[in-house]
């Protein structure tokens, strides 16, 4: 079983030899893409907006629940990329890296908030920080992993008061 932190030296060497290959910037863009499929490290969930915690609640905080009749679902929440994951790519093919270098790059530029897709189209959206040490919806094969743990986060988030940021500050960044 891996931790949720774990960083793999393998990628680090995947990278390497990407960085070295004679393969074409959109194939090594394709494979590091694939890399990051599936692992607990990446696509990090730091923040969760005030319209996603509520889709939750209506939910009862459950990501899907059974209803008398058929079965209901949050659908409407995605994992939104705070960096572009292509600009970083872009980066790191670019310059090579350290081992330490590639690491912080990677690991600072693939946190993300969890929003509703509706706050996408808006110009800014409201969300609370999610601690980053605590392993809170993983990177899964497809998607994020939510369990009882999520749901106990979600339920103390709700019933604090919430200082509220907007994505769009550029103090915040």
């Amino acid at each position: 079983m891996r931790f949720y932190n774990h960083k793999s030296s393998a990628i680090f060497d995947i990278y390497l030899k990407l960085y070295d290959s004679e393969l074409s910037f959109e194939k090594k863009k394709l494979v590091f893409k694939s890399l990051l499929v599936g692992e607990s490290w990446s696509w990090k969930v730091t923040g969760i907006s005030k319209s996603c915690l509520e889709s939750f609640k209506k939910n009862k905080f459950e990501k899907s629940r059974k209803l008398k009749t058929k079965r209901r679902t949050v659908k409407n929440i995605v994992r939104h990329q705070l960096t572009n994951v292509d600009d970083t790519i872009k980066d790191i093919f670019i310059t090579k890296r350290t081992k330490e270098e590639w690491w912080d790059k990677i690991l600072t530029e693939e946190k993300t908030h969890l929003v509703t897709k509706e706050e996408l189209k808006e110009e800014y959206y409201l969300f609370t920080d999610i601690p980053e040490d605590g392993g809170y919806f993983i990177n899964g094969t497809t998607g994020y992993l939510y369990s009882e743990k999520e749901k106990l986060l979600l339920k103390h988030i709700n019933k604090t008061k919430i200082l509220w940021k907007r994505s769009n500050d550029p103090l915040m960044k």
